[in-house]
């Protein structure tokens, strides 16, 4: 009777979110106090959703153990984000509700429901996958940040100003064409072309109406990230030569050296880690997997009680009556 009331709850929670789902989708309005079929819809859904996070979070606890709400299963991490989405959404004062969505967060509710078809069942690996692999990756991230503030602060103090100086024309003031980047020497020469009337100003990068620079520890990050993703890369690169054309070898080494490590090391190392991860745990479920499904599962209990815990902790129903030790009992 607990399990076909527990199945039962299951079941109803899926439905309210495939409902809330399907009202969002035929409602183009956002959140609002103007009801109408498909708002009201939605409200109840997540009233029914909240309802079930505090029951659960009473009965289980909230984060204080491994079975609380939170820490039980991924679905309920996801559960509520939608909810605090939605109510986030409903409490903004309606001037700002017209340009403001959280719609995005809510949507992610429905992938409990499918999680359930077959054909969605490695949405369970996948979400196990990134759970598994969250503190590797978090380190290769933090690697990568470290990155991005070395090359940063080295950008800000060697090409600070290098992308606002260019070359203009020396009667009318207008940026030449076509356009070049420059240089003004400590003798009062500039790097651009004396001959074709025109000299080297440092202009106002808010003038210039780009952010692509190394004036501000901001820009340089978004100067770093374009250049990372060979978006504009030479482009980029280019700028930095023709601002310090001194140092052109040295503005080279350092794209290089960017590329080499932020690109295609700490990128690659987190692809590694997320695909090894991948492997092993979609051979964990499927030793869960088959040892639900055998009536004389082999080799010890330890073995097969991993797997499925990790299933277990993704909120994946297990049946107790299939657990490895009760069906040894069985047996005997």
């Amino acid at each position: 009777g607990t399990l076909c009331g527990a199945e039962m709850g299951r079941a109803v929670s899926w439905i309210a979110a495939v409902l809330a789902c399907f009202a969002m989708g035929l409602d183009p309005q956002p959140v609002s106090l103007d009801a109408s079929e498909w708002t009201t819809l939605e409200f109840v859904s997540y009233a029914f959703l909240g309802l079930e996070i505090i029951l659960k979070s009473i009965a289980f606890g909230f984060a204080e153990k491994s079975q609380s709400f939170i820490f039980s299963a991924v679905w309920n991490v996801i559960d509520l984000v939608a909810f605090l989405s939605y109510a986030v959404e409903y409490a903004m004062p309606r001037g700002y509700a017209s340009d403001f969505t959280l719609r995005p967060f809510r949507f992610f509710r429905i992938l409990s429901p499918l999680a359930q078809f077959e054909v969605f069942t490695g949405l369970t690996t996948i979400f196990l996958s990134l759970k598994t692999a969250f503190w590797p990756f978090a380190t290769v991230i933090a690697f990568l940040l470290l990155f991005f503030i070395g090359f940063g602060v080295f950008g800000v103090s060697f090409y600070h100003h290098s992308y606002s100086r260019r070359c203009v024309n020396a009667l009318t003031r207008e940026i030449a064409i076509p356009n070049r980047w420059c240089k003004i020497f400590t003798d009062g020469t500039t790097s651009c072309p004396a001959s074709e009337g025109q000299e080297c100003v440092i202009m106002d990068s808010n003038e210039l109406g780009s952010v692509i620079n190394f004036d501000y520890i901001t820009n340089a990050f978004v100067s770093i990230f374009q250049a990372i993703s060979l978006d504009g890369q030479p482009d980029i690169m280019n700028k930095a030569v023709q601002g310090e054309p001194k140092y052109a070898a040295l503005g080279v080494l350092f794209f290089l050296l960017l590329t080499f490590f932020c690109r295609f090391l700490l990128f690659n190392l987190c692809v590694a880690v997320i695909t090894t991860t991948f492997q092993q745990v979609r051979r964990d479920v499927s030793a869960a997997l088959d040892a639900l499904h055998s009536p004389y599962p082999l080799g010890s209990t330890e073995s097969i009680s991993a797997p499925v815990g990790s299933m277990q902790s993704l909120g994946t129903f297990v049946p107790p009556e299939s657990s490895p030790k009760r069906s040894a009992v069985s047996h005997q």
